[in-house]
């Protein structure tokens, strides 16, 4: 790294002056014979800021310059040299100094590679003195590289003399476990005794709670942390009540009076061949009236036939469909016979979100699918980017399994009774034979589905432990499917991923990998072991790559990367090929491949099974459900639920009947800390 701008040019002449009037006069008070206020305007408007420094690194210049000759651009260059040369040369000599201070304070902690690199965009704008200050006076602040946790951050501190008593250490393991509980639980904040305890856990600080306490207090007056109810990073708070004031906002809003929506339903309905039942007309009539309205309903229920009947009740108001992932957008684009995107897409995100207040979305309406997938900071962005006047129409099954992200922003919206719901009840999608949707509503109404049913879809097979259950997996998707049902996509879904775990997916997925694809080109970067063709996921959104959680993509190769700028001060492009060969994985709906680092492959695992949690918002054609009773910890009700109808034509469980009796039993489900639904009442 250099001290460089954001050009990525060095510093080398300062004229004093960013305007082309000052830079041109700096120009003329060199006082070159010839060079007047004409050619010292086209230098200034030719090269900004960086003409001193392009006249001093080469005559060259003048021939971009109509008027400048060999002889005058070297009179300037000479001029330009007597005036800056010593100063330069200082400046240069301490520039360098730094440059091996900080190298060598990268090394003494251990910052190689990728977070070397991380390190360099965090603080592109600043001086490499500046970063180490920074970085020494806390360490902490690196936890905000992705890839960086708060584990690697305490090392680092450790070695820059950080006591575990350092309240800047107590802090920063306190955001660690909000922001961990968030992604890996879903909560939006913590009661005050809770974080206290957790921070202080031998595996995050590893001292006594007690002295967590006073830290927190602090952390609260500072503003670091803030209280309401219950503690919150500050952003989490914010989004909680944005999304609160915004959806009351829109239920402001009103659409057409009840005797027009009423006709409009009316003649929407009677358009089709299908008989609707009262709770779909309802949901139509709604949609047209409420500013935001929920349709919510399992499996087989008319959830898409609804939504068909909507789209042609609003006539000529225009309409965006959209869903959380990229498998639900298609679903939803295939069932409907309309453009359908992720809401990632919707919203134009490319580093930040293109569509908000500021530039809202044209469309009238927005149509979200799969709307349980929703956490609270992606409704904020959703409702951020809806127009004045405009309507939201949120559909979902809210028996599924909440948001992985943080919220229970869906199942919020329909407690709180501020907003209007239907939900349809009636099942309709229940083809002869089938067993599949059936058994789904067994389950969700604490029934064990029948094991032993005669369906060609719903199967059961036992298994007497957890051995015997990862075979059978194994030839399942290895042998006994494939040859079956060529060319499906088969998913095996995981109640957990847990080392240890024999049918978890990270004791299942190296053995899958072995059996599904042991011919693929091996390779490995960093300490990851990945072969060309192989399945994997992307287990975090990235935002700097445009990939999000629970896309599934291929391994297509290993290959160093070019890249392009071009330089403001001498109009060239310039290239730089990337210091070590990155992972290139190819997902649906994107034409390029996507270049994973060392420091980004973390988030990336294999997928050949994966966690019934990241399932959410996708269909399979088969799907293999593992479930023995050594996963009670995770053994709920809407688990199952959530397994079941991710399988469009076949559906396997494998295990032992114990688990399934007790999954079905287990109605109670974790609880999310969030005050949401509170918010919406006020």
């Amino acid at each position: 790294m250099r001290i460089t701008t954001k050009t990525e040019i060095p510093v080398k002449c300062d004229p004093g002056t960013d305007s082309v009037e000052g830079i041109a006069q700096a120009i003329r008070d060199l006082q070159v014979y010839g060079i007047g206020e004409k050619l010292s305007l086209k230098i200034a408007r030719r090269f900004g800021r960086y003409a001193f420094d392009r006249m001093m690194d080469s005559e060259d210049f003048c021939y971009h310059i109509d008027g400048i000759g060999q002889q005058k651009a070297f009179m300037l260059r000479e001029k330009v040299l007597e005036r800056f040369g010593p100063e330069l040369r200082k400046k240069e000599r301490q520039d360098n100094e730094a440059q091996m201070r900080y190298n060598a304070f990268l090394g003494e902690i251990g910052a190689h590679g990728f977070m070397k690199r991380r390190i360099a965009e965090m603080f592109a704008d600043e001086d490499v003195r500046e970063i180490e200050r920074k970085i020494r006076e806390n360490p902490y602040l690196l936890t905000d590289i992705d890839g960086v946790g708060f584990k690697r951050a305490d090392e680092i501190a450790a070695k820059l003399g950080i006591t575990e008593s350092d309240p800047r250490r107590i802090k920063a393991g306190m955001v660690y476990v909000l922001k961990e509980l968030a992604t890996l639980e879903g909560h939006c904040c913590l009661p005050r005794e809770e974080l206290t305890k957790k921070a202080a856990h031998k595996n995050v600080l590893n001292i006594a709670q007690t002295d967590v306490v006073p830290v927190l207090q602090q952390a609260l007056t500072d503003g670091d942390l803030v209280e309401d109810g219950f503690i919150y990073l500050p952003d989490m708070l914010n989004a909680e009540k944005e999304v609160a004031e915004r959806l009351q906002q829109l239920m402001q809003t009103r659409g057409l009076g009840m005797l027009q929506a009423h006709d409009s339903m009316k003649l929407a309905t009677m358009t089709s061949n299908i008989e609707y039942n009262y709770q779909q007309k309802e949901a139509v009539e709604k949609s047209l009236m409420y500013g935001c309205m929920v349709i919510t309903g399992g499996p087989g229920t008319g959830k898409t036939t609804t939504l068909r009947a909507i789209l042609r009740a609003l006539g000529r108001q225009s309409y965006a469909l959209c869903a959380p992932t990229g498998r639900a957008a298609r679903r939803m684009r295939e069932s409907t016979g309309k453009d359908a995107s992720t809401i990632h897409m919707l919203l134009e995100y490319q580093g930040t979100f293109g569509r908000d207040e500021d530039n809202p979305l044209w469309q009238d309406v927005v149509i979200c699918d799969e709307s349980s997938m929703i956490d609270l900071m992606l409704m904020r962005a959703l409702l951020r980017a809806i127009k004045p006047g405009g309507r939201l129409i949120l559909i979902g099954d809210n028996d599924q399994l909440p948001s992985v992200g943080a919220g229970r922003v869906l199942g919020d919206i329909i407690d709180s009774g501020v907003v209007p719901v239907v939900r349809l009840t009636e099942i309709y999608r229940q083809q002869d034979g089938s067993y599949i949707i059936q058994a789904a509503h067994d389950i969700i109404h604490g029934r064990v589905p029948d094991l032993r049913n005669k369906s060609n879809d719903f199967f059961f097979i036992p298994a007497a432990d957890d051995d015997e259950a990862q075979q059978t997996v194994i030839d399942l998707a290895a042998r006994r499917l494939p040859t079956a049902y060529p060319g499906k996509e088969i998913q095996i879904l995981c109640p957990m991923r847990k080392d240890g775990y024999k049918v978890g997916c990270n004791v299942l997925n190296p053995l899958l990998q072995q059996a599904l694809n042991p011919n693929g080109w091996p390779m490995e970067i960093s300490d990851y072991r990945l072969r060309r063709f192989d399945r994997v996921m992307q287990m975090k959104n990235n935002y700097r790559l445009g990939v999000y959680n629970g896309d599934v993509g291929e391994v297509m190769g290993m290959e160093h990367t070019v890249r392009k700028w071009t330089s403001t001060w001498d109009n060239k492009e310039h290239m730089k090929v990337s210091d070590e060969p990155e992972l290139q994985v190819r997902y649906p709906d994107r034409q390029d491949t996507v270049g994973y680092d060392s420091g980004a492959l973390h988030n990336v695992e294999l997928a050949y099974a994966t966690t019934i949690h990241k399932s959410q918002g996708s269909e399979y054609d088969i799907v293999v459900i593992v479930l023995t009773s050594s996963a009670y910890i995770m053994l709920q009700r809407n688990l199952l639920y959530t397994a079941v109808t991710r399988a469009k034509e076949k559906c396997i469980i494998v295990g032992d009947r114990k688990a399934i009796e007790t999954t079905v039993a287990n109605w109670r489900l974790r609880p999310r800390y969030t005050r949401l639904k509170e918010l919406l009442k006020e």
